[in-house]
């Protein structure tokens, strides 16, 4: 009889470590990068924090890459409930959300965004439009042009076909370069064909993905930020008590200041890995600098203002541009 009762509480001790308790709430989430691939690590760690944190309430399942969603229609998803959290970018779902370039735009940490009545505040309501909640960042961090050959100032770059993913068109065409976009597994391969001149990519990656074995050198005046957002189904928010809204928002507002300390100390070590590798960074002439970021924010802003003219001003005034 003794062993049996024993039997019994060491299983109800087992299950109750299991990976649901009774009455959790179990939610699946996607990113269009693996949750493996370096630039993907805060969401990892976001996960693990929010299923520590609502442990009883709430647990994330978080799937390996895209679960076969392209990441152009990652949102659109989400929006149908095809899974409940989506780690996504602005540039990826645009075409519903155009103001979502504002996010690339602010010259504002993320705790500094989230001031009442601020940018946070903002895009919250903003994306409850499209019936999505946004909850905060989960990557930091500003591109760079990396080159086969250096420059000594941005008219330099006049002619250069160079790589870019989205978003970045309207700069590098500022500059007088042709963009040619790419995919980050097949621009490696065309630029040691002799296609590509350079690349428009963040440090993180460059290196393991091969395309330093070319391009060696960086210009060293970086641009934009990460626009990555950490995005859920409005209607499963909805239906989250307010207790448990709020420990969510608390645990992403406590997080995003971690996860920028994060992304600055791996890229304070990346870079010590391409000095190593001989990589050289290029630094333009005060003047010429300025005039190569504003140019980088002066495009965007006004692209923007010809989408949306009557929000763009109010966009300007909570990222202080």
């Amino acid at each position: 009889m003794k062993k049996g009762v024993i039997w019994v509480l060491a299983l109800l001790f087992v299950l109750s470590l299991g990976p649901a308790l009774a009455g959790e709430k179990e939610l699946k989430a996607v990113c269009f990068l693996s949750k493996k691939d370096p630039m993907a690590a805060m969401t990892v760690e976001w996960v693990k924090r929010i299923n520590e944190y609502c442990r009883g309430e709430l647990r994330i399942q978080y799937g390996e890459g895209p679960q076969g969603v392209s990441a152009f229609d990652e949102v659109e998803a989400l929006r149908k409930g095809a899974f409940q959290v989506a780690f996504s970018s602005t540039g990826r779902y645009e075409s519903i959300f155009p103001e979502g370039a504002a996010f690339s735009l602010s010259r504002l940490a993320p705790w500094e965004e989230r001031r009442p009545g601020g940018f946070y505040d903002f895009m919250v309501e903003r994306h409850r439009e499209i019936k999505v909640m946004y909850l905060g960042r989960w990557l930091h961090g500003s591109i760079y042009l990396w080159l086969k050959k250096p420059v000594t100032g941005r008219r330099e770059l006049k002619g250069r076909r160079l790589g870019t993913g989205p978003g970045y068109d309207r700069f590098l065409k500022a500059l007088g370069a042709v963009p040619v976009k790419v995919s980050p597994t097949g621009s490696s391969g065309a630029q040691e064909g002799g296609s590509l001149e350079g690349l428009v990519s963040p440090v993180l990656g460059v290196r393991r993905s091969g395309w330093i074995e070319t391009c060696r050198y960086a210009i060293d005046h970086p641009l934009y930020n990460q626009s990555c957002t950490i995005l859920m189904n409005l209607d499963t928010w909805n239906g989250f008590p307010l207790a448990l809204q709020e420990r969510i928002q608390n645990l992403t507002a406590w997080f995003e200041p971690y996860m920028v300390g994060y992304f600055d100390s791996a890229e304070k070590m990346e870079w010590g890995e391409l000095e190593k590798a001989g990589i050289d960074r290029i630094h333009f002439s005060p003047s010429d600098a300025r005039a190569y970021v504003d140019t980088a924010y002066r495009v965007e802003w006004k692209a923007l203002e010809d989408r949306l003219p009557d929000l763009a001003p109010r966009l300007k005034e909570l990222t202080e541009y």
